[in-house]
């Protein structure tokens, strides 16, 4: 999963359940998107390990509290990965944001 934030016209809330157990990584995680220093911020770990829930978490808090981004752009990337497939999908949600 690719999570990009930038300019655009709107952000999607995605549905979610309550978490527990993410609350030291989601504030790491807030901190790091907040820091300007920072243009890149890597999230990996083994399947089931909450990265997606981590992410959907931050994307809706973001939605909430913060008017600094107005896109927010999902990409899924799978094995093997496709730069170009990557590319095409981002392109599109920029379009038609």
């Amino acid at each position: 999963m690719l999570w990009l934030m930038g300019y655009s016209s709107s952000v999607d809330e995605r549905p979610m359940e309550k978490t527990v157990g993410l609350d030291l990584m989601f504030t790491e995680v807030c901190r790091c998107i907040q820091d300007e220093e920072l243009g890149i911020i890597g999230l990996y770990g083994m399947g089931g390990a909450g990265k997606t829930t981590l992410m959907t978490k931050v994307n809706n808090e973001f939605i909430r509290a913060s008017k600094s981004f107005e896109i927010a752009i999902w990409v899924v990337v799978s094995r093997p990965a496709s730069v170009e497939k990557v590319q095409e999908v981002i392109s599109q949600q920029v379009t038609h944001s």
